[in-house]
């Protein structure tokens, strides 16, 4: 007889390889500038040291943006290269480390991940290479995915609340939208709704009588600070990591937000003349 154990999923989003504050591996430091080098080694850093903390992955879920894409409105000007193929390869080994016996990608947004072809297809040969079997990857715009029962409703964009108070608003419409659209007969009922596109982590949940406790979030990107649009344009919050999910052999769910700060406050002063 066969001991039921605990599902472990671990959801990845946004990380805008090729960007020059995207997750970025050792091979394409920015090495010709040692402040932007530093962060993208302490980036690296402290992703190895969560991937390090997880316990042995089911399932892999990469929810877009995994590249950063051809950056037309400024030209590549933030890019560490315009090369697709090198944008998923400067991608793969972070993928790879995370691992899991599965690995599902949800594509990104348009303006990154490409307007005629989907760029981050191109991952799937080159995880196929690295010795995953067809049977255990995926690819697809919006994805539902059955983890011993429990349903997961993944998909990459979602609205951005205006104020801070609001970040439930945009997730309790995804989830409402979810039980409509199983209401009208052509989507399962998820017990999990994930975002991701916001940048940073938000959960909401309640209680269906059709799945118990329920749950819909937004999870961390782990495209770093820095880039010219977030700084001068943005001013909401942003988490740094990614989301662990458990599902235990009772059917409960945890799940875990593995986030981290990749700046020192401190440093970001500066001190004028006494």
């Amino acid at each position: 007889m066969s001991i039921r154990k605990s599902r472990f999923i671990a959801v990845a989003s946004d990380l805008h390889a090729g960007h020059i504050v995207g997750l970025t591996p050792p091979k394409w430091y920015k090495s010709g500038n040692k402040k932007l080098a530093k962060y993208e080694h302490k980036m690296w850093k402290l992703y190895k040291d969560i991937v390090g903390q997880l316990p042995p992955l089911d399932h892999t879920i990469i929810n877009g943006d995994l590249i950063d894409g051809k950056q037309k409105k400024t030209k590549g000007a933030e890019l560490i290269t315009t090369n697709i193929n090198e944008q998923c390869m400067i991608a793969l080994p972070g993928i790879l480390l995370l691992g899991g016996k599965t690995i599902d990608i949800v594509r990104g947004t348009r303006y990154h991940v490409g307007d005629t072809d989907d760029y981050e297809d191109q991952i799937i040969p080159m995880l196929r290479e690295e010795g995953y079997k067809a049977r255990d990857l995926g690819i697809q715009d919006h994805g539902y995915f059955d983890v011993a029962g429990t349903i997961i409703d993944v998909k990459h964009k979602i609205g951005n609340a205006t104020l801070p108070h609001t970040k439930g608003t945009p997730l309790g419409r995804e989830k409402l939208q979810n039980l409509l659209w199983y209401e009208h007969g052509e989507i399962p009922l998820a017990r999990i709704v994930i975002r991701s596109h916001v940048h940073n982590f938000y959960q909401v949940s309640g209680w269906n009588g059709r799945v118990g406790q329920w749950f819909s979030l937004t999870t961390p990107a782990l495209q770093g600070l820095g880039g010219t649009y977030g700084v001068r344009e943005c001013g909401q919050t942003v988490d740094w990591g990614i989301v662990l999910i458990e599902i235990t052999p009772k059917g409960n769910v945890k799940i875990d937000p593995l986030i981290r700060l990749t700046r020192n406050a401190d440093e970001m002063v500066k001190k004028l003349g006494e």
